[in-house]
This record gives structure tokens, C-alpha cells and sequence, in this order.
């Protein structure tokens, strides 16, 4: 685990070949876990909006900081929870829907659903303030068996799309089956 400065550092570096927004998340095997998001803010006072729409029962802000960017500010947040599928009770996350399900042979399937209710077609000088893409990593307790993301270190997916394509789409599917790690007696990884 990295400590504060050391994370600091890393989103800074990040942040440095960054260019649109960025969502990262690990996630444990009882579905709890911490994301770090990086975007684009118009101003420091959407900072406070931002963690206003975070925060609630199922979410704990851990930090909230801006950044300068060449294209402008960016928020840099963490944030932790107790259960990934209940994110969407959040303002932030409302149109997110989280599902956690048994699959075969002792797998688990995590599906995300982002829904809107019209497509938005971001021209070039708002595309220019956002960024190139939308990237959701996610960190899973276990080996994933299937994806319709891209597949990194045996438990690391990655979803990427264009910002234009990202806004364009009603709904988005996120969709990933992995073998959990069994815990020892403790309740940690064995």
C-alpha cells in the first residue's frame, strides 16, 4: 500500500500523460474496495460539489485535491466502500449499476451498467477541456477468466473508449468473471 505522499506522486505522474478521465479501482473479495478518479473540473469550487455528490452511506471521500493540468483543473479524489454494487446510491454514481453474482465453478461475475437517458454529442472545445478517453481499470481478488475488457496481469481489466464515444452511447456494459482467491481462516488471501 502506498503511503500519502508516495500516492500523491503517483497521481502526479499519472496526471502528467493523462488526458481525460480516469477511474481506478481494487477491489476485495467480499466487494469492498478504494477508487482513485482523475477528470476535468471547471472551477475549484466543483471540487466541493464533487465530494458532496460522493459522499453517503456507502461511500467515504479519503481525499479530494486539484490539480493543474495542461488543459485546465482536474479533480483527484479517493475514495472507499463496503459493497461496490451499492455505489449507485450516490448522486455521483446514480447512473451506475453495480451487480455481483455467483457464476460457474466458483467464479464471481462483477457487471457495471452506465445508463443515460440521451446520448450527448460533446463538441471539439468541450472535448478539448475533457480529454481523449474515458479509462475504467478495475483490480480484482482473483484471476479473471473472462472479460469484455482488456486483461492485464491476470487480474486487472481495463475499459477504454474515445470521450466523444463514451457520451455518445444511452448504455454502457462493463462486464468481467474472475476466480476469487480463497481466504484462509482470517479472512485474507491465502
Amino acid at each position: 500500500m502506498l503511503n500519502k505522499p508516495a500516492w500523491y506522486a503517483l497521481v502526479v505522474s499519472l496526471l502528467a500523460t493523462l488526458s481525460g478521465c480516469l477511474f481506478e479501482t481494487t477491489l476485495d473479495a467480499n466487494g469492498a474496495g478504494v477508487m482513485s478518479m482523475s477528470f476535468h473540473i471547471d472551477k475549484a469550487a466543483d471540487l466541493q460539489v464533487i465530494k458532496q455528490k460522493l459522499e453517503g452511506a456507502a461511500i467515504k471521500v479519503l481525499s479530494a485535491e486539484q490539480e493543474e493540468a495542461a488543459e485546465g483543473l482536474r479533480a483527484v479524489v479517493k475514495i472507499a466502500f463496503d459493497d461496490v454494487t451499492k455505489l449507485s446510491s450516490t448522486r455521483f454514481f446514480q447512473n451506475v449499476k453495480v451487480t455481483r453474482a455467483d457464476g460457474v465453478e466458483g467464479s464471481t461475475v462483477l457487471t457495471a451498467v452506465v445508463r443515460r437517458d440521451r446520448s450527448v454529442d460533446l463538441n471539439d472545445a468541450v472535448l478539448a477541456k475533457l480529454g481523449k478517453e474515458v479509462k475504467i481499470v478495475t483490480t480484482l481478488p482473483g484471476t479473471v477468466i473472462e472479460s469484455n475488457g482488456k486483461v492485464s496481469d491476470g487480474n486487472t481489466v481495463t475499459w477504454t473508449w474515445g470521450m466523444k464515444e463514451f457520451h455518445k452511447q444511452t448504455e454502457i456494459l462493463m462486464t468481467v468473471a474472475y476466480k476469487p482467491v480463497p481466504l484462509t481462516p482470517r479472512g485474507t488471501p491465502g
